[in-house]
């Protein structure tokens, strides 16, 4: 604002718009305009503006017909605010641990207010989601914090349960790769080891979900543990990984696969046909990722035909519908984060309109805290667990590099 007493009868040219040239501060001449209003003391406020030379405002959905510059640039901010959100709600920096629920009450169904064991592994791939998309310091900071709290907890990372384990161990290939911390790929092979003693013949192989009870057998296990051991012969050049990943994907994709069908598990009593995301995409995350290990256009066919299947099955209205809160919670995810990389990694840029419009769509009904519920296209209430804000948060930052290679 610059106040002054006119030369010219000012009243004269109240409520005009003047346009004059004003020098900047670098000696630079630069149009203005320039708006006169009267004072209190009866004086005069010339309020002055540049004329806009920015492109119009950028949309606050993903337009196809945009720019790549402009789709990247509103992936960006949006997934900025996610993650803020996400770290905000559920991070607790005193304990390096993860709150169960957003208002850090104790859990639907359980006992303890910090989120469990394998959510956390979930939590902790939203965290680098973020920093693969973005470099963003402080979350390469928290990809150290996270790990740091877990070990404090668990000091093996020690479970009853071997997909669970094997989450923290596929995070953790996935954090040396960012980060070259060897104690990352140190602990994935530890886990990784000891998870393989427990594969068998029965059912023709693969490895047995529980240690305590043998059960059944499932994809959640079995694809997501050929996963990293993909991701380990890819750090270490050790053939014994590639094989170990070839062994189980080649179990899981005759045993539990039907066409372009993925089935739950296999039991004593037979194949149970339940179908569920996140199985899809560790199944076609680990036929990708040998795709890149054997250069075999046998994976990549399997990996997309689960693709389109997925999203006929889970997505019928063009949208993720929701698998319930809790542990279904987390797996849109963990389908996206491999669904993601097909697309942009292995040239399957069809996809790219589906995952842009989940975006959109969850975006525009996020709370005013900025989380997201189970069923993106409805604006949720009261409290929400941090499983499902992690498949919400990650769809956001997953939306950036996508947009990127639009």
């Amino acid at each position: 604002m610059t106040y002054f007493r006119p030369r010219l009868p000012a009243r004269r040219l109240l409520g005009a718009a003047l346009a004059v040239v004003a020098v900047t501060s670098s000696g630079t001449p630069r149009a203005v305009a320039v708006t006169i209003a009267s004072t209190e003391g009866g004086g005069f406020v010339a309020s002055a503006a540049a004329p806009s030379t920015a492109a119009p405002a950028r949309p606050d959905a993903f337009d196809l017909a945009s720019s790549t510059a402009v789709l990247s640039s509103v992936a960006t901010d949006r997934a900025s605010v996610a993650y803020r959100a996400f770290v905000r709600t559920y991070w607790n920096p005193t304990t390096r641990l993860f709150w169960a629920e957003s208002d850090h009450s104790i859990r639907a169904g359980g006992r303890l207010r910090i989120a469990d064991f394998w959510w956390s592994a979930e939590l902790w791939e939203v965290v680098m989601d973020r920093y693969e998309a973005t470099r963003d310091p402080a979350a390469r900071k928290l990809i150290d914090a996270v790990w740091d709290g877990i070990v404090a907890l668990r000091p093996t990372l020690a479970s009853d349960y071997n997909d669970d384990r094997n989450w923290w161990a596929l995070g953790a290939t996935r954090a040396y790769r960012l980060t070259g911390e060897r104690r990352f790929l140190s602990a994935a092979t530890r886990i990784s080891n000891d998870i393989w003693r427990y594969w068998d013949g029965t059912f023709g192989g693969g490895i047995w979900w529980r240690h305590s009870v043998h059960d059944q057998k499932n994809v959640a296990t079995n694809a997501a543990a050929a996963i990293t051991a993909e991701h380990l012969y890819q750090s270490t050049g050790n053939t014994l990984w590639r094989d170990r990943a070839t062994r189980l994907f080649r179990w899981a994709d005759a045993k539990l696969r039907t066409g372009d069908r993925i089935w739950d598990r296999v039991t004593w009593s037979g194949v149970n046909h339940s179908q569920y995301s996140y199985n899809y995409g560790t199944y076609l995350g680990a036929a990708a990722t040998l795709e890149s290990i054997t250069h075999s256009s046998v994976y990549l066919a399997k990996a997309v035909a689960a693709a389109k299947r997925a999203v006929a099955v889970f997505a019928p209205t063009g949208v993720l519908r929701s698998e319930g809160t809790l542990d279904g919670g987390a797996f849109r995810g963990i389908f996206l984060r491999s669904f993601t990389n097909l697309t942009v990694s292995h040239g399957q840029r069809q996809f790219i309109p589906f995952i842009l419009n989940n975006a959109n769509v969850a975006w525009s009904h996020r709370t005013s805290a900025g989380l997201y519920g189970p069923n993106w296209s409805v604006r949720p209430t009261g409290r929400i667990d941090a499983a499902t804000e992690s498949s919400g948060a990650a769809l956001l930052e997953l939306a950036v590099p996508v947009a990127q290679a639009r």
